[in-house]
């Protein structure tokens, strides 16, 4: 059984209203969305926000904000490796830098494993 003590619900434990919140969320939210929020990936708030959808809706919602979540992980990767070569061939060239941030960010080839 899930309570308001899961790891999701570190923050502000003793908080009334994040209880509360975490009761909600624990009660009317689809499984998928109580086991983000419970693994971390998703916080209270929008945890609540989304239970009062439809059970589909929140599912979608979930699905969405994760998928964006990983986008914006692989354009940091990116970004990082991008900026690891400049350091790394000792470039103090910032207009390179950006030039090549730019190329690599909108590049729907650019690859992002090393």
């Amino acid at each position: 059984m899930l309570s308001s003590r899961t790891p999701g619900a570190q923050i502000c434990p003793n908080s009334k209203g994040h209880r509360k919140r975490v009761s909600r969320i624990l009660r009317r939210s689809c499984p998928e969305v109580v086991q983000a929020f419970q693994e971390g990936l998703i916080t209270a708030k929008r945890a609540d926000l989304w239970l009062y959808l439809p059970i589909e809706e929140q599912r979608t919602c979930l699905q969405r904000y994760l998928s964006e979540r990983e986008k914006i992980a692989q354009r940091s990767k990116i970004a990082a490796a991008v900026i690891r070569t400049h350091i790394d061939t000792g470039s103090r060239d910032l207009v390179e830098l950006r030039r090549d941030l730019q190329l690599a960010l909108c590049s729907p080839t650019t690859p992002t494993h090393g």
